[in-house]
């Protein structure tokens, strides 16, 4: 109690202190990107996951692979002058392929990830978008600035995510873009009835604190065009699909399957913490985590990091440093090694509380920004000591 009492003033700037940094640390949490360089340390916490995982893919999934079934559509600029042909998905081998799901009607949920332009038109559009519209349990993406089909409109979610110059990677998902509903969010909703959205504060889901941006952590990854049987883990929409469905029927197939239609192997492939990934697995497992709440930021957590922000928070008002507490006091009598120590030290505290973090909540914290913040924090106040005490 006396300790207390005699500092008072450093125990209670420390927790304001401390409540101001979990604020922070909540808008990193939702921020797209990442400036630390997280993205290294988890590609190699990641080595081993991907070393101990198989080739084989949950048996509750269908992917079907478009990217070699196209066909040739006429492509207008800006002014609707005509500048030649461009390929797409072939919109009559689709059609024909709904046609078969909405026979069955007894799939989980369908993600297409099939972009359908309204400028870039076929034969096929109509019974298409039809089919489109009427099957439940499906979704299609769309992205900022382009123009999707009326028609299909309500069943379109966003479908992008963001990189910078220092993390070109995908490393982090954002749930809600430019406002509205991401391809998971749209998933998860109509699967479990869930909410997520946004509120003056924040974020939430189903009432609990969230955070809008996580990193993902790929639990569902296509590593080889066949699993360890030698059976393939996509089924190329032509060649296999459509044939097979001919012989075995719909219902046989499609029972209770998570259907991911889109290019698995030749252009929408990005790159990640993980290696090459095709873009609608993303969507997929972003759908997972919400499915798991990895999103919520729950009492334990934020208890973990309080704890660890109050402490620091005091070692830096008080006369002693951190690396002082740690170790001893006076071990270095130089400033400048002094400084570097210090640096040193809080990084190696905040990239421990970082892996426990990250294996036990899924989840970083931006290590160099808060050891440089505390650094120049904790000698701002020593210079303060020194003058007041009248060292210097």
């Amino acid at each position: 109690m006396k300790v207390f009492v005699r500092n008072q003033w450093k125990w209670i700037a420390s927790f304001v202190h401390s409540a101001l940094l979990m604020v922070t640390c909540y808008a990193l949490w939702n921020n797209p990107y990442t400036f630390s360089g997280e993205a290294s340390l988890i590609q190699w916490l990641n080595v081993g996951n991907s070393l101990l995982a198989g080739d084989d893919l949950p048996k509750d999934l269908l992917l079907v692979n478009i990217a070699y079934d196209r066909e040739f559509v006429d492509f207008y600029d800006e002014k609707g002058l005509p500048c030649g042909q461009i390929d797409i998905t072939d919109r009559s081998k689709l059609t024909e392929l709904f046609r078969y799901v909405d026979q069955a009607h007894n799939h989980k949920y369908i993600i297409c990830d099939v972009y359908f332009d309204a400028s870039l038109q076929t034969p096929s559009d109509d019974s298409l978008y039809a089919l489109i519209g009427r099957i439940p349990r499906l979704v299609v993406p769309k992205h900022e600035g382009e123009v999707i089909s009326e028609q299909i409109a309500h069943k379109a979610a966003c479908s992008d995510y963001k990189t910078n110059i220092i993390e070109n990677n995908l490393l982090k998902y954002q749930y809600l873009q430019h406002g509205e509903k991401s391809i998971p969010v749209y998933m998860w909703s109509e699967l479990t009835g869930g909410i997520f959205e946004k509120t003056f504060f924040g974020y939430r889901m189903n009432g609990k604190v969230a955070t809008n941006s996580i990193i993902l952590n790929f639990q569902t990854q296509l590593r080889s065009t066949y699993n360890g049987n030698d059976e393939k883990n996509y089924l190329n929409l032509g060649a296999d699909l459509l044939e097979a469905l001919q012989i075995v029927g719909p219902e046989a197939l499609f029972a209770d399957k998570t259907i991911l239609i889109g290019d698995f192997c030749e252009h929408d492939i990005h790159s990640s913490v993980v290696g090459n990934i095709p873009g609608i697995l993303i969507n997929y497992n972003a759908c997972l985590m919400l499915e798991q709440d990895k999103p919520v930021v729950g009492f334990a957590l934020w208890a973990v990091l309080f704890i660890v922000f109050m402490i620091t928070s005091f070692s830096c008002f008080s006369d002693r440093s951190l690396w002082d507490l740690l170790l001893h006091k006076g071990i270095f009598k130089r400033d400048v090694i002094q400084f570097f120590c210090t640096w040193l030290g809080l990084t190696f505290v905040l990239t421990v509380l970082n892996l426990l973090i990250y294996f036990v909540w899924g989840r970083f914290i931006e290590i160099f920004i808060f050891s440089g913040y505390f650094t120049f924090l904790k000698t701002g106040f020593d210079m303060y000591y020194l003058i007041k005490n009248k060292k210097i």
